[in-house]
């Protein structure tokens, strides 16, 4: 197993959990302001671990990008649709979908965010 297929793997499975339990303590939440972030966290934590389980299977950091970009283009027209049908959680809704476009952006150019596509070194 190479060092891509490793730390992908690792990014994905962090992202899934702190993605689940996020999203439990969104449903969980009690307030607009904690929904609104507990929900905004969840979403780029799933975009990040998608990114990390693209490159992952794939063995390329390349592949695990564009995964990141589509998940995260998905979150945004899902939350976005979200937005415009809900009145309760209008806020919430409307700053995930904002995140998940930031989040698919990042996960192309991770450099714009101060992060890095280079693969991890060798051992």
């Amino acid at each position: 197993m190479s060092n891509v297929q490793k730390w992908g793997y690792a990014c994905a499975g962090v992202g899934l959990v702190l993605a689940v339990g996020t999203f439990i303590g969104f449903a969980l939440a009690d307030g607009e302001g904690a929904k609104t972030t507990l929900l905004v966290a969840a979403t780029v934590f799933t975009v990040a671990g998608a990114n990390g389980l693209g490159a992952g299977l794939a063995d390329n950091v390349k592949t695990g990008k564009w995964v990141g970009l589509i998940v995260g283009a998905l979150g945004f027209i899902g939350w976005g649709i979200a937005w415009l049908g809900d009145s309760t959680l209008k806020t919430s809704f409307g700053w995930a979908a904002v995140f998940a476009a930031i989040a698919a952006v990042a996960s192309m150019v991770p450099e714009l965010f101060g992060g890095s596509s280079a693969p991890a070194a060798t051992n």
